[in-house]
C-alpha cells in the first residue's frame, strides 16, 4: 500500500501520504476495536 503510494506521488511526498494513511487505519482499527469487539468480548 505505502509502495504504491510512494510510487504514485514519489519521493517525500508519496512517503508523508504512505505514512498518513498506515496512522489512520490504525486509528480506525484501534475506534473498531475499542468501540465494537472489546465490549462484544466482555473486555472493557
Amino acid at each position: 500500500m505505502g509502495i504504491l503510494l510512494a510510487a504514485l506521488f514519489g519521493g517525500p511526498v508519496g512517503a508523508f501520504f504512505a505514512l498518513l494513511a498506515v496512522i489512520l487505519l490504525w486509528l480506525l482499527g484501534h475506534w473498531i476495536w475499542t468501540a465494537w469487539l472489546a465490549p462484544l468480548l466482555g473486555g472493557s
